[in-house]
């Protein structure tokens, strides 16, 4: 038995027939490992599983794939659920299945009479789609006797979905595509852009196949940052098809940009370091390109200036990435760049009304966002007119920075007025 002391501990019940489902693998993750993984990042350390002998192999294979479960401990059919749940701290009972849905799942506090049941709602700060256990009580188990039926009810209650975000109980293989299906959709971000919105679904259907790989988002990644190099070096050729082909790679980057945090968050492998290497592929890979579309430009039409427009354009995106990451590091304490606000979007915020800012800004924000500034690159190169965009790299850059460190001398004089006044 797993006792409680400083680490906690958790009893799951997988002895019903139907708790097969528990092992199918959705996104890459069996159903019961995936669970597993949520409950220890709410500080879980143990798991003791209750299932059948004829299943105990299968179960111990599959946790020994990942090794953030870090106990489990695995035993027979005839232990009373009652005395497991009193030596944990908390119990978890799915009765012949297990639920889908982007919700976390509540357990029985173990140590507590009625209303035991913590509901871990994901929250506005939980962006990630969840496969979860609930207790679900309302269903007719097969595996637990009537008296162990009637003592879980009284110290749980069910934890439903969000409206919208109905679960799935996965039993069959049916069921499993099901909720992949449902669970790859529900990837698909809120902040995504106009054109990024149509990337996804050439980046879900590549994050499909890559979940059933054993590759890690940081794969992903990095090898998304080495097209990056490869787009500018071929866009420093010059000619009409080697700047071509390093925009439609630019483009192909963009797309499979998406790939790393999708599989991140389906896999449930999300990470600071994760976020700041995305983040930092993304601005070598701009940089990249349109360095190498200066040097491009003054290779095929032999005006310097194409070349200075090409360093101005790189220097405005060194200068433009360093305000960023201060901003992640000492506001935003992250390293995605969707959580970085320009100085006057953080002034407005405290201004205007969410829906106001959201019918001002939507008009307009879409262009600046980088996938539209991908997509017209690339249109730019269909119809050899990249020499103009040599022109919207440089002056956007420049303007970026610019302005943000603008806004913020002029802040501070404001500031320092309003002081001297109040004084």
């Amino acid at each position: 038995m797993i006792h409680a002391d400083s680490t906690r501990s958790l009893v799951v019940d997988l002895r019903d027939d139907a708790g097969r489902g528990a092992l199918f693998r959705v996104a890459g993750l069996s159903v019961l490992l995936r669970n597993l993984l949520l409950f220890q990042r709410r500080g879980f350390r143990c798991a003791l599983l209750l299932c059948e002998d004829q299943r105990r192999r299968q179960v111990l294979d599959e946790l020994r794939r990942c090794p953030r479960v870090t106990i489990a401990t695995i035993v027979g059919p005839d232990v009373d659920l009652r005395e497991a749940a009193a030596e944990s701290d908390g119990l978890l009972y799915w009765p012949g299945a297990l639920t889908y849905g982007r919700f976390l799942p509540g357990f029985v506090d173990a140590g507590v009479e009625q209303d035991s049941v913590l509901e871990l709602a994901t929250g506005a700060g939980c962006d990630g789609p969840l496969l979860a256990g609930a207790v679900a009580l309302a269903q007719a188990p097969t595996g637990p006797s009537r008296d162990q039926l009637a003592w879980l009810k009284t110290r749980a209650r069910t934890v439903a979905p969000e409206p919208g975000k109905e679960a799935l109980n996965v039993l069959a293989p049916s069921d499993a595509r099901q909720a992949e299906r449902a669970l790859l959709h529900s990837l698909r971000k809120n902040a995504d852009g106009a054109v990024a919105k149509y990337d996804r679904y050439i980046s879900l259907a590549v994050s499909r196949w890559l979940m059933r790989l054993p590759i890690v988002p940081n794969h992903v990644t990095a090898a998304a940052g080495v097209l990056g190099v490869l787009c500018g070096l071929a866009a420093a050729q010059g000619g009409y098809w080697w700047m071509l082909a390093g925009a439609v790679g630019f483009q192909l980057n963009s797309i499979f940009d998406g790939i790393d945090g999708e599989i991140a968050r389906a896999k449930l492998l999300e990470s600071r370091a994760g976020q700041w290497l995305d983040t930092i592929s993304d601005d070598f890979t701009n940089f990249s390109f349109v360095v190498g579309v200066g040097v491009g430009c003054f290779r095929t039409y032999g005006w310097p200036g194409y070349l200075v427009l090409g360093i101005v354009a790189g220097l405005g995106q060194i200068v433009t990435s360093s305000l960023q990451y201060h901003y992640l590091v000492t506001v935003a304490g992250t390293g995605d760049l969707n959580d970085f606000k320009l100085p006057w979007e953080e002034h407005s915020a405290a201004q205007r009304p969410a829906e106001q800012r959201r019918g001002v800004l939507a008009r307009v924000d879409w262009i600046l966002r980088r996938d539209a500034f991908v997509a017209f690159s690339t249109l730019a190169a269909i119809l050899g007119q990249l020499r103009w965009m040599t022109w919207a790299y440089a002056l956007g850059a420049t303007a970026v920075w610019s302005s943000i460190l603008a806004y913020r001398a002029l802040r501070l004089v404001s500031n320092g007025r309003e002081r001297g006044i109040g004084s």
